[in-house]
């Protein structure tokens, strides 16, 4: 009887063989039962030892200190993002290792089987030798092969391993331009830096935003009086102008 090797068995035509058809589901499915969306769309049911945080201190947290839950959430996203990038590369390696290890174990089988059938001829061959067993596989489906389902696998597992990369990455300031610094010397740097640009800003308010707003509280002031002023002759007017200036000059000296 002849032997084949096939690249889909889906491709197959139905035969009447005691084999289970391949890619069947299973009864149960793999999903946890306990593991559901509540009505706000936050998963419950994770068990304590598979968490990852405390939804408590967290909570807690995120009141208290809400800039540094969301530092630590941003840490976690990285985190889970680079195991997910392991997660694909060691499936995708894996994968290409059986892949080879398959496709040479199909190839030496055919040839064996082609041997023994050669040797067993005269006799019906092998199918015939163990017909009283019910079985007889005749063929193996060629998955591993340029078309096959494991193979096309581990194309997407290759390009969703690339387009997560392209994906990822950032550009640290710091390493750009500090890379030089070790250890403690950077991060006496970095702090060193925030704490200048923190007087710059203070300086910048002191020196020109209040001084601006010290103008115009003023002007809106003298404008107010002015309007206010009741009309009189003009030496009381210069009287008044005089003694809005001794007031103007005695305020920026004691600035």
């Amino acid at each position: 009887m002849g032997f084949h090797i096939v690249s889909d068995p889906e491709e197959i035509p139905a035969v009447a063989t005691h084999r289970r058809k391949r890619g069947a589901p299973s009864p149960q499915g793999s999903l946890d039962t306990h593991i559901y969306i509540d009505a706000i769309g936050v998963p419950r049911g994770v068990p304590d030892e598979f968490k990852a945080r405390d939804q408590v201190k967290a909570g807690f947290e995120s009141f208290l200190a809400p800039l540094v839950t969301i530092n630590k959430n941003v840490d976690w996203i990285n985190y889970l993002y680079y195991n997910q990038q392991r997660f694909v590369n060691y499936t995708r390696d894996a994968l290409q290792g059986l892949a080879e290890q398959l496709q040479s174990a199909s190839i030496m089988t055919f040839q064996n089987r082609m041997a023994l059938d050669m040797i067993l001829a005269e006799k019906g061959g092998v199918c015939k030798m163990i017909e009283g067993t019910g079985t007889c596989c005749t063929y193996i489906p060629d998955n591993v092969g340029p078309n096959g389902k494991v193979t096309r696998a581990i194309k997407k597992l290759t390009e969703l391993s690339e387009e997560m990369k392209r994906n990822s990455g950032i550009d640290n300031p710091w390493d750009q331009y500090f890379g030089w610094f070790k250890g403690w010397r950077q991060a006496l740097t970095q702090i060193g830096i925030v704490l200048l640009l923190i007087i710059l800003c203070i300086a910048l308010i002191v020196y020109c935003l209040m001084p601006c707003l010290k103008k115009m509280a003023n002007r809106a002031t003298s404008s107010n009086m002015m309007l206010s002023l009741p009309s009189s002759s003009p030496e009381d007017y210069i009287q008044y102008v005089q003694l809005r200036r001794m007031r103007s000059n005695y305020q920026g000296r004691v600035i």
